[in-house]
């Protein structure tokens, strides 16, 4: 059917702040063409914005909002993980093979957490305000603030002070801390036939049940 110009206008509006002419829209050129328009006008405001507060700072906001981001998404996909594998091997009732769905239904939920944190940085860099004061307090904060680790300058030049960027930092530390202990303590449990314990581990080490999972059932 047609597509939809002013619900596309107003997602336009509402996610990035980008104002978009309808009518003046190739739509008789197919949607690809449609598509490339819209890019253009994101594109555009995305290049206002980065004119406005200078290219460095850009690149120090686009690092923080990443980091902060992936700190946040990081912990939800850790929990959908849990309840995927708590629950995984009920697959075998359907004759499937739970370590084959839980390895290609992990890899979709990593897909979809990194596609989430781009929506989510994008919207965040396009939709920031930047004011008069904001950019004076800037550019008090990017003069001879420079790291001293190959001249790689620091989240703080895009106005985060020491202790905001400690509590990113230990975020993210606490996040990679808690993958690390998921990984290793929490068996796969199995609601479906028992296994037996010279089969292969479903959890997809590689390793003999008896040998993995199964040893925390002792």
């Amino acid at each position: 059917g047609e597509p939809d110009l002013d619900g596309l206008k107003r997602e336009l509006q509402t996610r990035f702040g980008v104002e978009i002419d309808v009518s003046s829209l190739p739509t008789s050129e197919g949607l690809e063409s449609v598509t490339e328009s819209v890019l253009s006008s994101v594109s555009n405001k995305y290049e206002e914005r980065e004119t406005q507060i200078s290219d460095e700072r850009m690149r120090s906001l686009e690092r923080f909002l990443v980091l902060n981001t992936i700190d946040s998404k990081w912990k939800d996909h850790l929990r959908e993980m849990d309840v995927l594998k708590r629950g995984i091997g009920l697959r075998g009732y359907a004759q499937q093979d739970p370590r084959v769905e839980y390895k290609r239904e992990g890899y979709e939920k990593f897909e979809e957490m990194l596609g989430a944190v781009a929506e989510e940085v994008t919207t965040l860099l396009l939709r920031l305000e930047i004011h008069e004061q904001d950019n004076q307090r800037l550019e008090t904060r990017w003069a001879g603030q420079k790291t001293s680790g190959g001249g790689r300058e620091s989240v703080g030049q895009a106005g985060m002070n020491p202790e905001s960027m400690a509590a990113v930092q230990q975020g993210r530390e606490r996040a990679a801390d808690m993958a690390g202990r998921r990984a290793v303590a929490q068996p796969v449990r199995r609601e479906g036939p028992r296994i037996g314990r010279n089969e292969p581990c479903p959890c997809g080490s590689g390793k003999k049940y008896k040998r993995c999972c199964g040893r925390k059932e002792r």
